[in-house]
């Protein structure tokens, strides 16, 4: 990826007859961005609270207590740190929030990367399972997601992908591209998104989306491919379900949550190959890309 030196805004405001220069860096630098992660934890926390102590008041089950949070809690602790954020960053929308046009023909790999991940991340989260059992106020909302029909369908598919997308790719990516070097700047939205989870047994896979969604945006400088790639993850296991394929240790019921099974060695291969192939075709279309519009 190429490197774009770190860069300033000049911002000069009359005083009598005396300009002040004042110079600022363009928002959201490194520690802003932890701050609004920060911030943005903290307010799905109060939320998620309020919301859940409300639905269980009302006679609602602990899950779908759980599941009423989620939906709604998220959305609003996005939208706050968003709107502070969009405040802050003093840029058009348009400029933040990039819906632009894209090269269709990147998803195709993209989504034998995505596969990849999945199913590679699938066994790490196995191994690690297997050595340090997940602990119940970790586990209890991934179950309560799996096994939440409609809601748990809408969490994942929708308010996830919506919301984590404009923060991370939008907001967050696009301070950090005009701050640091492109690859810091990817790697660093990528580490915060991943631990916004506050899943330290599914890290490692969700760091890496986050590197693979943070480079398209680079490469494309649209939101929509991140959206719709975002969308497809969170829904693949859904897609296996559906498609009735049995993979012990990958489509396992939900309480292969709390007891983990390895994947079949051919599996995890596969998972591996997808990953390269996947790689070696994007740097291919994208490449072509370049090439055509220079």
């Amino acid at each position: 990826m190429d490197t774009i030196e770190p860069r300033n805004t000049e911002q000069v405001q009359a005083q009598g007859s005396k300009p002040r220069v004042s110079l600022e860096p363009p928002y959201p630098t490194l520690k802003q961005g932890i701050l609004l992660l920060v911030l943005l934890l903290l307010f799905q926390l109060v939320l998620s609270a309020a919301l859940s102590g409300v639905s269980m008041l009302l006679g609602a089950s602990q899950e779908t207590a759980m599941l009423v949070s989620i939906v709604i809690a998220n959305p609003i602790a996005f939208g706050l740190v968003l709107l502070i954020g969009a405040l802050k960053a003093r840029q058009p929308l348009r400029v933040l929030f990039p819906m632009t046009s894209f090269c269709w023909t990147a998803l195709l790999p993209s989504v034998a990367i995505l596969v990849g991940i999945q199913i590679v991340g699938s066994e790490i989260y196995n191994l690690v399972r297997s050595l340090a059992p997940m602990p119940q106020f970790l586990r209890e909302p991934l179950e309560a997601i799996v096994s939440g029909g409609l809601l748990g369908s809408l969490a994942l598919l929708l308010v996830a992908p919506v919301t984590e997308e404009l923060f991370f790719r939008g907001l967050v990516l696009n301070g950090f591209i005009k701050n640091y070097s492109v690859r810091k700047a990817v790697v660093a939205s990528a580490l915060l998104f991943a631990l916004m989870h506050l899943n330290p047994y599914q890290f490692l896979p969700t760091f890496v989306l986050g590197l693979l969604l943070a480079w398209l945006f680079v490469r494309t400088r649209s939101l929509v491919p991140c959206l719709i790639l975002h969308c497809f993850n969170n829904g693949v296991h859904k897609i296996v379900k559906i498609l009735g394929i049995e993979i012990p240790g990958y489509s396992m019921p939900q309480e292969g949550l709390a007891a983990p099974q390895l994947q079949p060695w051919w599996f995890t291969l596969v998972g591996v190959a997808l990953l390269v192939a996947g790689f070696y075709g994007l740097a291919k279309v994208l490449g072509r890309r370049d090439r055509d519009t220079a």
